[in-house]
């Protein structure tokens, strides 16, 4: 009896422990993420109230999703709703646009542009398994490099120039980190410079150029916004690979800029202090540049044409209802995203600084992902293409390609793009 008595008090000691354990980890991690409880509770359900991982539908799953997404009634109430979004829009781009930039991108007064040599960033080392967003191919010698800095951030961009150029590209590999890695930019910017474009190319905060040419990386942060705590935080090298850093981002000094600023202001910088000099801007850029393709030729007008290939983030918030479609900080969990959708950044892709609609916004999605063992893409992409072409906007196109590698398809690039470039 004695023994029965001491395993049961152990058992109950256990137990406590284990609680005691869990809502004091609960407490602690509610009153450091301000969105724990529903991430973490989204992330458990995932992981154990699923069959398959979040990532991979079955046919039952895909059926009951297109479904849905092809309801008449869904359908009809979309196309009124987004025909009537782009008519407001139209009505006066330049309030919109401003009323996002007012808050999205910082003052210029912050921001120091300036033009240096292309060794600055070329030999940069860096750890082993960060090697590749070093320079696995190089620019030519007389590529001017562009930077922007505000507060201890820097952006980078490339510029290969004739000096005699009114056109160019602008090409963001995203994710992927430095572009001249990538054997399809190397290609593709041939094909441009050989037309007679000039090529500047860009990465994302904290990845490719940006990586190489960053020390001492850090902003101020507030997370509770008290005037009186104001103070900068230096983020290491495996913290700058994360974006989700920024949206602790807080300047007293300008308490009405979102974080967001932080990811969109360099290369906004990079391109408004060149825009000038060209009579025509093309922009294009795969995954996490598709996302910035379709960000920035929405905030600035002179972009005449441009092209997202396959970034899901991009999708309206309707076809992200969803647990199959995980996003980045930036393209889905960034605050931006309670007031805003990315259907009102397609429509001012499409809108001048005079509001008029003669310019060109083009998604181009994969229909699979190679590497899933289902197509998590399907059927949203599909669904995405049918409302754009149901509610038939002029020059705002989606393609769907029967394919499944995440990067651009030369025989796609040659025959819907170059065939098309003057």
């Amino acid at each position: 009896m004695i023994k029965l008595n001491i395993i049961k008090n152990r058992k109950f000691s256990i137990i406590l422990i284990i609680l005691l354990l869990v809502f004091f980890s609960w407490g602690f991690l509610s009153a450091t993420y301000k969105t724990f409880p529903f991430n973490i509770v989204r992330n458990i359900y995932w992981k154990f109230a699923t069959t398959n991982p979040p990532l991979i539908m079955d046919n039952e799953k895909i059926s009951y999703i297109t479904k849905f997404y092809t309801n008449k009634e869904f359908i009809n109430y979309q196309k009124n709703i987004l025909l009537k979004k782009f008519k407001n829009i139209k009505k006066d781009s330049n309030l919109f646009r401003k009323k996002i930039i007012d808050k999205y991108i910082l003052p210029n007064k912050l921001v120091k542009f300036s033009k240096s040599e292309i060794n600055e960033i070329l030999n940069k080392k860096t750890l082993i398994h960060l090697q590749h967003h070093k320079f696995q191919n190089k620019p030519p010698k007389d590529s001017i490099l562009l930077k922007v800095k505000y507060y201890n951030i820097n952006h980078f961009g490339v510029l290969e120039t004739n000096q005699n150029n009114k056109k160019l590209l602008i090409y963001h590999q995203g994710h992927g980190g430095n572009p001249y890695n990538f054997e399809y930019f190397l290609y593709l910017k041939e094909k441009f410079k050989s037309k007679g474009y000039d090529v500047l190319s860009l990465s994302m905060s904290g990845l490719g150029y940006n990586f190489l040419g960053n020390t001492n990386y850090s902003f101020p942060i507030n997370a509770e916004k008290n005037s009186e705590v104001p103070f900068n935080y230096t983020f290491t090298d495996k913290e700058i690979l994360n974006h989700s850093i920024y949206r602790s981002y807080y300047d007293n000094n300008y308490p009405k800029i979102k974080p967001l600023a932080l990811m969109l202001s360099g290369n906004y910088y990079l391109i408004k202090n060149l825009e000038n000099n060209y009579d025509e801007i093309i922009m294009m850029g795969i995954s996490g540049g598709g996302w910035a393709t379709t960000m920035l030729a929405a905030l600035l007008p002179k972009i005449k044409k441009s092209y997202n290939f396959h970034s899901s983030g991009t999708l309206p918030k309707i076809l992200k209802m969803n647990k199959y479609l995980i996003g980045h900080w930036e393209d889905t969990y960034s605050k931006m995203w309670e007031k805003y959708d990315y259907w009102d950044f397609y429509f001012l892709s499409l809108l001048d600084s005079g509001s008029f609609q003669n310019r060109e916004h083009h998604l181009i999605h994969n229909l699979r992902h190679k590497g899933f063992e289902d197509d998590h893409n399907v059927p949203f992409v599909e669904v995405l293409k049918n409302l754009v072409d149901l509610i038939s906007i002029k020059n705002l196109n989606v393609v769907v390609l029967d394919k499944d590698l995440h990067e651009i398809d030369i025989e796609f690039f040659d025959n819907y793009i170059l065939k098309k470039i003057d």
